[in-house]
């Protein structure tokens, strides 16, 4: 079957082409290009489905099926970026950890080929990562943890109601019994624990519980206007 032509939009400096790499790149001339960037599919377990279902809806990829990731190999393009490109220019691509080693190993066999040839190109090629993380919405939430993914006053918090509470079972516990010693070292400890956690709209419990006393009994209170009459 014949294959349909690329949709292409020109403007004299500058030419946009949307159509198959592995098609298009045939076109093209040797050592023309100066950057590629890319994004290749990956290769998803899944292949786009989840359940039997697509995960996404709509456009050509998705049909019959699903991704169907598994059938682009990276030999089969890595080459044509060489060779399109030219000497000394970038090539850069974006990849998650399945496919990290694989394609950075292709690529340098194929530098490896271009050097043992003699054709001298010699690409500047960097290969990222792309990692998903999450952003807060607030901002204001985003704490600087010290160690063990607690924050310097979680750990100040925690470390002082063991400093307060084991001290307490230990020297208790013979005459009071274990039973009863735990529980008030549990009690004496939680002060310590709500410190720690407790935080509302940006603000520390003690912060919160001082705003609350000076609003009730250190400042005087607002008198509503009323007319003598």
């Amino acid at each position: 079957m014949e294959k349909e032509a690329a949709a292409a939009y020109g403007t004299g400096k500058v030419e946009l082409v949307h159509d198959d790499f592995l098609h298009f790149a045939d076109s093209m001339e040797d050592n023309s290009i100066d950057l590629v960037f890319t994004d290749p599919p990956y290769e998803l377990v899944s292949g786009g489905m989840n359940r039997g279902r697509l995960l996404y809806r709509g456009g050509e990829i998705f049909k019959n099926g699903g991704f169907q990731t598994k059938q682009i190999e990276f030999a089969a393009w890595i080459p044509e970026i060489y060779r399109i490109l030219r000497e000394e220019r970038y090539f850069y691509v974006m990849s998650n950890d399945r496919n990290l080693f694989r394609i950075n190993e292709c690529r340098q066999k194929q530098q490896n080929i271009q050097k043992g040839g003699g054709a001298g190109a010699d690409v500047l090629a960097q290969i990222y990562m792309a990692i998903s993380v999450p952003v807060p919405k607030d901002l204001s939430r985003i704490k600087t943890k010290v160690a063990l993914n607690l924050t310097k006053r979680q750990l100040i918090c925690f470390g002082s109601a063991g400093a307060v509470g084991i001290p307490f079972y230990i020297f208790t516990k013979d005459f009071l019994g274990t039973q009863a010693s735990s529980l008030m070292m549990v009690a004496l400890m939680l002060p310590f624990f709500f410190l720690a956690m407790y935080e509302k709209h940006g603000f520390p419990a003690e912060k919160i519980l001082y705003l609350m006393v000076r609003q009730k009994f250190l400042v005087p209170g607002i008198r509503p206007y009323r007319s003598e009459k």
